[in-house]
């Protein structure tokens, strides 16, 4: 089933989206679960987590057009909906860049395609961090 088709059917559209949404979450664990050993696997299993997520982001601007053109329906759930297609679009966004990069480094590249390229220099190593393993932070960062 299509966002478009629930213009066809006598079905409320957010019965439609909710029996999409399930089938959706059901892949989405399906993707999650693939192999992630090698590159390729990493690509592979990054790509269908965009396909689920913009799939999803699909459903929900659905619910979001349903909640704020139905007069019957609080405007609050059209904005929920709005929220949570934003969500699902940029996680969408974030797998498609992270296929990108795996695939780039299964293609030989060590670095892929530049999500990642700065990664180790972002990460502060026990050389980089003052404190030790002895040492304990505050709730607001500082050594205590």
């Amino acid at each position: 089933m299509t966002p478009d088709q629930t213009r066809t059917t006598s079905t409320p559209a957010p019965a439609h989206v909710a029996a999409a949404l399930d089938e959706l979450d059901d892949r989405y664990a399906d993707a999650s679960a693939m192999p992630k050993r090698t590159d390729t696997e990493h690509a592979h299993r990054a790509a269908a987590l965009a396909l689920v997520c913009a799939r999803r982001a699909g459903w929900w601007r659905v619910l979001e057009r349903h909640g704020y053109h139905d007069p019957h329906t609080p405007s609050i759930y059209g904005h929920a909906a709005l929220l949570a297609r934003h969500h699902e679009q940029n996680a969408a966004r974030f797998w498609r860049q992270s296929a990108r990069d795996w695939t780039a480094r299964a293609n030989g590249d060590p670095h892929g395609s530049g999500l990642w390229a700065t990664w180790d220099h972002l990460t502060p190593t026990a050389h980089d961090d003052p404190v030790h393993d002895d040492q304990v932070r505050d709730e607001h960062g500082a050594v205590a």
